[in-house]
């Protein structure tokens, strides 16, 4: 078998440099896709602009419920918004026993495709922002009927890179419990397309280009994801995100001569979700 790699940015649209430094990790690196935070001001905006300077760049959406507005009005989704009509963030859902109305959750995430697909993109497939598909069975059951409805594919939830006791120190117990024996055995089961394998070790302090090096001279046979997070550090992100500085070294990484080489050694294929199923 051939080894076929999914290169995925998140959170383009976080922030213009956001924005930029995917684009450069694209065109001088070797990312292959990225899904967008499309509730976001500026993100259609940004979408429309980087059709013709990168054609070949696969976007999805980043389907979100724990940063900035709704798309739909606050009101129509109360149970996805604080008092102020922001999203609950990502340790409301930790700490808490916030009950999202799935009704709600598919309006807004449908809501959220629509206003992606309105700027003339193809939906390579689909992932969450902080990973929020994976912490209710609701959401779970919404992320996989968009992805049949729309015929793409989805990241799956559990790391090959991350063995339990590195996610039970970052999760409660009952979460990881939850990821391994609802969430990931339904995606397995039902999404059109998920890759065999998906690395999330390229983060924080493993966002170097040895890791890089690391996982590509270990990628097995069929599809892989590496997901990563490159951008360019602009007063935006510092002041609303706590993953900054991290950005910009994973777009180094990303953007090295040596992992480029690494990838053309190894004979691998880079690819967008929906190309990755195709010869």
């Amino acid at each position: 078998m051939s080894r076929v790699l999914v290169v995925n940015a998140d959170d383009f649209a976080l922030t213009p440099g956001v924005s930029h430094g995917i684009l450069k990790a694209h065109q001088t690196g070797i990312v292959t896709s990225s899904t967008v935070l499309i509730n976001l001001p500026g993100a259609q905006a940004a979408l429309r602009e980087v059709r013709s300077a990168a054609p070949g760049l696969a976007f999805g959406v980043h389907l979100n419920l724990t940063h900035g507005p709704p798309v739909l009005a606050p009101h129509d989704v109360g149970s996805l918004v604080r008092p102020d009509g922001l999203f609950w963030g990502k340790q409301a859902y930790l700490e808490q026993d916030l009950q999202p109305d799935p009704e709600q959750v598919l309006a807004e995430w449908s809501a959220q495709i629509d206003r992606f697909l309105s700027t003339g993109h193809c939906l390579d497939h689909l992932d969450s922002h902080h990973h929020i598909a994976a912490f209710r069975t609701c959401l779970v059951e919404v992320y996989l009927r968009l992805a049949q409805k729309h015929n793409c594919g989805v990241r799956p939830f559990l790391p090959a890179d991350l063995p339990g006791e590195e996610l039970r120190a970052l999760l409660p117990v009952g979460r990881v419990q939850h990821l391994q024996s609802v969430a990931q055995p339904r995606v397995q089961r039902t999404a059109p397309h998920v890759p065999d394998h998906f690395y999330a070790s390229f983060f924080a302090a493993g966002a170097t280009a040895e890791q890089l090096l690391a996982l590509l001279a270990k990628l097995p046979d069929g599809v892989s994801e590496i997901m990563c997070h490159p951008g360019l550090v602009d007063e935006g992100l510092l002041t609303s995100s706590g993953y900054a500085q991290e950005r910009a070294r994973e777009l180094a990484a990303l953007t090295s001569p040596e992992v480029r080489a690494a990838v053309e050694a190894g004979d691998i294929r880079l690819a967008g979700y929906r190309e990755a199923w195709t010869e």
